[in-house]
Parts: structure tokens; C-alpha cells; sequence
């Protein structure tokens, strides 16, 4: 540093899951789920959704958001949350934070022309045991972390296979690639624009953001509005700001509680287990719609049920 930035400009993602798989989004997780932890179980696993999903519903707890259409699955006793939004791709022309990931981040060994990385983590919200999928920016291996972190990475098993090209309607290969990467690790990166080198525009990283996906590190890149440069980078572990803002959102925290709950004990109630919330702006009340049949494929296949919902399955199976 001092370093200038290119303007963000091009195609851009906001989900690779989607992007790939619009009416099956969780099946990489599934896959990915089958390698890393083969006889891992889901059917104590109350909501199953991205992170995007669970601060969008928080914003209505809090008497905020907009418009909004989330397709909802239940499972055995799983509410499986769905994004449903007509474009996954969309041409970006304004601001800084791609240019500021692809600049000062550095690919693995082996993972140079991976597009995004996204972590499943599992945690008790009140009653409910919820599993939020989310990427992750970058991690820290600089950071010192409790060694018994890495005691996962004996959870990896498998043969590495051929790397397939990049196309949608294929197959899911899972391959072996990287190594395990402690959440005490994964930071959460923002670009700021500001009116000089010094000074910051705006909020640091949403603490919605990091609470969701638990995440303490934060780095803010503040970029000079005039000269695109960025001459630091502020380094913060949010942990008490993050733990701060929960306990002002405590009442926010039990409305989404209670509204999850809620949702599926009202899909359950639905032809096929399937159900669509709506909210048509602002202000406006959530509603929940009959899926039409035939709409959208089954978001867990018989073979991750027989599985994740092994246990669910075997019982069904002998009553």
C-alpha cells in the first residue's frame, strides 16, 4: 500500500448455489455433507437456511425490510428455507468491495480458480437447532487460534477426482481440496468509501452479518473517493460490539424464534409439505401461499434422506 482500486465492474454472482442449482440450492451442502461427514444426522435440525434468509426475517422481527418471496420446504421436522428470486447474475457497475477481495486476498494451493466459499454451521437459536449456510470472504492464517480447532480436519475423507469443467446441468463432483479452516479464522471483508484516506463512510461490517455467521474478524478498507486509493486496512474483532448488539436485539431474537417456529408448523399443515411466503413491501404483512405441485423439485432427494434422516427413515420404515 498505498494501492488503487478498480472500480467494480462486470457479471457478478450474488449465489453460487443458485446460480447452479436455482430449485435445489442446499444439494452442494448434501454432497459436500455426505464427504466430510458421511453418517452426520439432520433430523435434530429444526430450520435449515442461508444467512441472507435469517437477516431477512430478523429486519421483519424488527419492524424493517421489503419486499420479499422465500419458498419453505419441511422435511421430518426440518423447515428448509429457500431464496426465490428471478436473476442469480446481474451486471455491477459502483463501488469497491469485489476489487478489494480479489486484490488483497490470496488463493490456496490448489484453489486458484474456485469462484466462492461457503460454510455450514450449526447453533442453538433459543429452542431451535439451526443450520445457516453463508460465504465466507477470506480467513486469517495469522491468527492464533485454540488448537483443538483443527481437530476437524480427520473429518475429511475420500479420493481426490478429476476437477470438472465449469458447467450447470453437470453432475456434482466433490473433490478432496484445501484444508479445514477454524471460524475463528474467517473475516469478514468491506471496502468503505470515504473523502479521504483516513476517514470512514458509513457502518463497519453489519453486526447482523457477523452474529449469523458467527464471525468476530472484520477488516474495512477505507477508499478514497476521489483517487480510488486505499493506503490501510483497519483490523477489528468485533466480539464485543457483535455480543453488545445482541443483548439490545433480544426481543427481535425471540419474534424470529417464535416466527420460524411458526412457519413450519404452518407448511405442515400444506399439500406436499411446501409452502411460499410473501410479502409485498414495507409495512406490508407476511403471507403464506400454496405451492403449486409441480413447481419446484423435492428439496431433499431419497438419497440424502436415507442418509442425514436415517434414524427418521428407519422409524418410518418400522413403524
Amino acid at each position: 500500500m498505498p494501492l488503487t482500486l478498480p472500480f467494480d465492474d462486470g457479471h457478478r454472482s450474488k449465489d453460487y448455489n443458485y446460480v447452479r442449482g436455482a430449485w435445489t440450492p442446499f444439494r452442494s451442502l448434501f454432497e459436500a455433507l455426505a464427504v466430510m461427514k458421511p453418517d452426520g444426522q439432520l433430523m435434530d435440525v429444526d430450520v435449515l437456511a442461508d444467512r441472507h434468509t435469517l437477516r431477512q426475517l430478523l429486519e421483519v422481527c424488527q419492524g424493517k425490510g421489503s419486499h420479499m418471496r422465500l419458498d419453505l420446504h419441511v422435511h421430518c421436522n426440518t423447515l428448509i428455507i429457500v431464496r426465490n428470486k428471478e436473476v442469480w447474475r446481474q451486471y455491477e457497475q459502483g463501488g469497491y468491495g469485489n476489487s478489494f477481495q480479489e486484490t488483497f486476498t490470496t488463493p490456496a494451493e490448489g484453489m486458484e480458480d474456485t469462484t466462492h466459499h461457503y460454510r455450514a454451521i450449526r447453533y442453538p437459536m433459543g429452542p431451535l437447532n439451526v443450520v445457516c449456510r453463508y460465504a465466507a470472504d477470506a480467513y486469517d492464517d495469522g491468527m492464533v487460534v485454540d488448537p483443538l480447532a483443527f481437530s476437524n480436519a480427520k473429518a475429511v475423507k475420500g479420493l481426490p477426482s478429476t476437477k470438472p469443467f465449469f458447467w450447470f446441468n453437470r453432475p456434482f463432483v466433490v473433490q478432496r481440496q484445501g484444508h479445514i479452516v477454524p471460524t475463528t479464522q474467517i473475516v469478514e471483508l468491506r471496502a468503505r468509501v470515504c473523502n479521504n484516506e483516513e476517514g470512514i463512510i458509513g457502518s463497519p461490517a453489519s453486526q447482523e452479518r457477523l452474529w449469523f455467521g458467527r464471525t468476530s474478524l472484520s477488516y474495512i478498507a477505507p477508499v478514497s473517493r476521489k483517487t480510488a486509493v486505499v493506503v490501510r486496512v483497519k483490523t477489528d474483532d468485533a466480539r464485543d460490539r457483535v455480543m453488545a448488539w445482541e443483548a439490545t436485539n433480544q426481543e427481535s431474537f425471540r419474534k424470529l424464534v417464535t416466527l420460524l417456529d411458526l412457519l413450519r408448523t404452518a407448511v405442515k399443515s400444506q399439500p406436499g409439505l411446501a409452502a411460499v411466503l410473501m410479502r409485498e413491501g414495507s409495512g406490508q404483512p407476511l403471507t403464506i401461499c400454496s405451492m403449486q405441485d409441480g413447481t419446484i423439485s423435492r428439496q431433499v432427494k431419497d438419497d440424502v434422506a436415507m442418509r442425514h434422516w436415517k434414524v427418521v427413515q428407519e422409524r418410518s420404515r418400522w413403524g
